[in-house]
């Protein structure tokens, strides 16, 4: 018992030793102030989501949303901003609709969608 005291005495010490110095008061009240205030992660979330839609590989949506976000870095100012592609992948696709029924012995509706990076059907 003595000894799991010791321990426990001895790491709640290093654990103090090591703790972080007390950051600028200012400086954080201003970043949380400028998070809070003025940020613009719901109208990227949007736009990357909602507008651009789905984004598989290579896909209409990826590409729009690859477009996007360059001129959005330009805005901002910065330089050499590049789309890079990273090997190859082969042509993307979009599903357009997706329906399944089963019709015997009776009717039932699904709800299906098809797996990403499938090939198409012969």
């Amino acid at each position: 018992m003595k000894k799991l005291l010791l321990i426990a005495a001895c790491q709640a010490t290093l654990t103090l030793a090591f703790a972080q110095k007390e950051g600028d008061v200012a400086v954080i009240t201003k970043l949380k102030e400028e998070g809070l205030k003025n940020s613009q992660v719901m109208d990227h979330a949007f736009y990357l989501t909602d507008v651009s839609g789905p984004r598989l590989t290579a896909s209409p949506g990826f590409m729009n949303a690859a477009q996007w976000a360059k001129s959005k870095f330009e805005s901002w100012g910065m330089k050499n901003v590049q789309i890079e592609s990273w090997g190859d992948f082969g042509k993307g696709w979009q599903q357009e609709r997706c329906y399944v029924a089963m019709t015997k012995p009776y009717y039932v509706p699904f709800i299906a969608q098809s797996k990403a990076w499938t090939g198409s059907t012969p």
